[in-house]
């Protein structure tokens, strides 16, 4: 699924975008007329998203003046394509109503008060941190593969990675800690989830 950042920088100065950069997604940032300086480490961070990111100025300074601008974007952006998922990034909880009307008509969206806050980002981190532990949360709270075969596909899934000699090393982990088992017919068993 397509992701949409749109940064409400009057509100939050974001310091860079390394963390979004390997997400599918487009990043929008909205600043304030008077905005002009913007720091080094954002400019430069931002530069390798080359046509995937788009700076807008807004013209008039007011209250609630970029919110209305980022409303605007997301009304003609979900007009475009009804799948794709909204993070608006700032700390302004007025647009909690607007996320709200979009949530009952079963449209994608959140706000965030930062960019680390985006779930894709937190399960990004989460993975890199220790992707077996990642595994054993899965597990416990989303499935519990029953065979062998449908475990594997689960963590490469869960994981999002192809890489069969990973998923394979995060199999023998679990069995080496005794978090599962797997018997000669490939019946998976959990003995310490029970």
């Amino acid at each position: 699924m397509k992701n949409i950042i749109l940064i409400d920088y009057e509100n939050l100065q974001v310091k860079n975008l390394d963390d979004v950069y390997h997400l599918d997604s487009d990043i929008y940032v909205f600043r304030g007329p008077t905005q002009n300086r913007l720091p080094a480490e954002l400019i430069e961070s931002a530069q390798k998203f080359g046509s995937r990111i788009t700076w807008i100025k807004t013209s008039r300074q007011g209250h609630n003046a970029l919110d209305f601008h980022i409303a605007y974007f997301v009304g003609q952006m979900v007009q475009s394509d009804p799948k794709v998922f909204f993070h608006i990034v700032s700390k302004d909880d007025g647009f909690d109503a607007l996320i709200d009307f979009m949530k009952e008509r079963k449209l994608f969206i959140d706000r965030v008060e930062s960019i680390d806050d985006i779930p894709l980002v937190m399960k990004m981190k989460a993975i890199e941190r220790d992707p077996v532990a990642f595994i054993k949360d899965r597990i416990l709270n989303v499935s519990s593969p029953s065979r062998y075969k449908t475990l594997r596909t689960a963590i490469a899934k869960w994981l999002e990675k192809d890489d069969e000699k990973f998923v394979d090393g995060i199999i023998e982990l679990l069995k080496k800690e005794k978090f599962l088992e797997i018997d000669e017919l490939g019946k998976v068993a959990y003995p310490k989830t029970r």
